[in-house]
């Protein structure tokens, strides 16, 4: 709970809406869940970008530029649940190409 809490609370400070507190305990346990099971392993990381992409199938697949927030609900789940596997998964962010590009 006080970690549910304290992702609730670093969700908000940055002005979105966070889930309900159910939702996250159950989702996430007090181990992160699945997003905190080896966040940079190969698998994990091909799965991320599998999902930055411009929605074609096929040939047609390509990646985007993605908006800048894509990953900080990941990166906070990290930072609260699994603060050990934070500075790899961070350095992974670094590394993508990412960019203002959703309007608020």
């Amino acid at each position: 709970n006080a970690k549910a809490d304290e992702l609730i609370s670093a969700i908000e400070a940055r002005g979105l809406n966070a889930p309900r507190k159910e939702q996250i305990t159950r989702t996430l346990g007090d181990d992160g869940g699945s997003i905190c099971a080896n966040p940079n392993s190969g698998l994990r990381r091909a799965v991320l970008n599998s999902m930055l992409v411009n929605g074609s199938g096929g040939p047609g697949t390509r990646p985007i530029i993605a908006d800048e927030l894509v990953v900080q609900g990941q990166l906070l789940i990290i930072s609260i649940y699994c603060p050990e596997q934070l500075a790899d998964f961070q350095q992974y962010v670094n590394d993508l190409k990412t960019d203002a590009v959703v309007k608020q």
